[in-house]
């Protein structure tokens, strides 16, 4: 629902807040400076963000590495208000982009997130659908909450606590956004003036759990139904991801997303296998003992079939043997690399090494001793692919056991 969202509001949204003390009045910000000697994390907090970051970018790293222990608390607690701020500035940038290319491209495409995304996948070092979310989620805040959106951009409210107030805004008729912000970071608007000023700090200093707990109470009150949308809503986007683990390599890593009711249900399974384990297996940890058994209780359900594709680059003059009279043969020695022998036409001995691991997509570095414990178990099939020199690759139907 999210990829047709327009960064827009209702004609009658209120402007953002300015940050202000007890009666809305706004404040001016504080210049400190950072350094030796210089300001405390307090005076930092209620600092102009864009002198911060001047003062931030203006200390060397001899000087970070003198100060003293609250000087350098004050520079992480005015590097993450800069962080923030920049992060806002970005977030409104994306949404920039996105609409010139909509405007480029108009009403007929079917998907201008991709097109943008794409374009700035190279540049940002990340995947194209890492991107994309990146950019639904920007025209979400900006669209749905205007106030976090401002707090952002003052560096006052880290992104990931903006992002919740959006999240849980969705739930609610755009009509109801402006009460909705309004109630959540208690502002108020000046009779006068008509500004929007904030009448508590106290709101900013909510963690993430506490700033969404108010904020889907404040959406209850407002719209007694919004929280059964929320859920349904979120019920239909269960689903499993799997990457590699970037910090371990040899592990991947599994987000589930599952509805409440069963997700206890699952995990008590696990625990309870776990346990067991625990107890005839000591001194192993305990997180590791529950991903060994949910591994157990889905492979003890399921049949898998396990196919090992032995890419084998071809030689100029060199072609691999084909069918079951002309099986390679497989070195699976523990931690050494694959050799793959064969015959070529010419009657001549041609011999492939593989690398030590072997990179699986999805899942990452498959180790040596992994690959050898596969290719040595009785069920695992192997598959001959050939690589041929102008990049093709030709895959064998036949199958064999690797001896």
């Amino acid at each position: 629902m999210f990829d047709t969202l327009a960064a827009t509001r209702p004609a009658s949204a209120s402007p953002p807040p300015t940050r202000g003390s007890g009666g809305g009045a706004a404040v001016r910000r504080a210049r400190p400076r950072l350094g030796r000697g210089g300001a405390t994390a307090a005076q930092v907090e209620r600092a102009d963000v864009g002198t911060l970051a001047a003062e931030v970018m203006r200390l060397s790293q001899v000087e970070i590495g003198r100060l003293g222990r609250d000087e350098a608390e004050a520079v992480v607690v005015a590097t993450e208000r800069v962080i923030a701020a920049l992060q806002a500035r970005q977030t409104l940038a994306m949404e920039t982009l996105a609409s010139r290319v909509e405007d480029d491209l108009g009403t007929t495409h079917a998907d201008p997130h991709g097109v943008v995304a794409s374009m700035l996948a190279p540049a940002l070092h990340c995947a194209t659908r890492t991107v994309r979310r990146r950019l639904v989620a920007d025209r979400r805040l900006l669209a749905s909450a205007e106030s976090s959106f401002q707090g952002l951009w003052d560096g006052d409210l880290e992104r990931h606590r903006a992002d919740t107030v959006a999240e849980v805004a969705q739930s609610l008729d755009p009509a109801l956004w402006s009460r909705f912000e309004a109630l959540l970071l208690e502002t108020a608007v000046d009779r006068v003036t008509g500004e929007v000023a904030l009448v508590s700090d106290a709101v900013w200093r909510l963690s993430r759990s506490q700033l969404a707990r108010r904020a889907r109470a404040i959406a209850r009150s407002l719209d007694p139904e919004s929280e059964e949308r929320a859920l349904r809503e979120a019920r239909a986007h269960r689903r499993v991801v799997v990457g590699p683990d970037r910090h371990a390599p040899g592990l991947a890593r599994w987000q589930v997303h599952l509805p409440t009711d069963v997700s206890t249900e699952v995990y008590a399974a696990v625990d309870a296998l776990a346990s067991s384990y625990a107890r005839s297996r000591p001194g192993t940890a305990m997180d590791a003992h529950r991903a060994d058994a949910l591994a157990d209780l889905v492979r003890g359900n399921a049949e898998v079939r396990t196919v090992v594709e032995l890419v084998v680059p071809v030689l100029p003059g060199a072609i691999p043997p084909r069918g079951p009279s002309a099986q390679p043969t497989v070195d699976t020695a523990l931690g050494a690399p694959v050799e793959i022998t064969s015959a070529s036409r010419a009657g001549r001995a041609v011999t492939w090494v593989l690398p030590g691991g072997v990179e699986l997509p999805r899942h990452g570095v498959l180790a040596p001793e992994a690959v050898s414990e596969v290719l040595s178990r009785p069920d695992t099939l192997l598959r001959l692919a050939r690589l041929d020199p102008d990049g093709s690759i030709v895959q064998d139907p036949a199958h064999y056991r690797p001896s």
